[in-house]
């Protein structure tokens, strides 16, 4: 499997920027991780939405679809748990 290139959409790093810096760079280790695989084995599959998926860091969950045929990630979501499951 290639190198993934990883694209932010404009809430995903305003988002970054707003949380704690050690809770930025935990979210930025696994956004890296991206690069390598962007299907590990952690991930969910959204239901639905073609090579859409969702992973877990901590109590953020990345939001993120994987485009084939460019090699690219995009990450179209980060967002603590409860806002991305509509619970607060």
């Amino acid at each position: 499997m290639g190198r993934h290139a990883v694209e932010l959409s404009n809430q995903a790093r305003h988002f970054l920027r707003s949380v704690l810096r050690a809770d930025a760079e935990r979210l930025l280790v696994r956004l890296r991780s991206f690069e390598e695989n962007p299907y590990p084995l952690d991930r969910k599959v959204l239901e639905g939405q073609d090579g859409a998926g969702r992973v877990r860091v901590g109590s953020y969950r990345i939001i993120y679809r994987v485009i084939v045929a460019t090699g690219v990630v995009q990450i179209e979501r980060i967002d603590k748990r409860s806002r991305v499951y509509g619970h607060g």
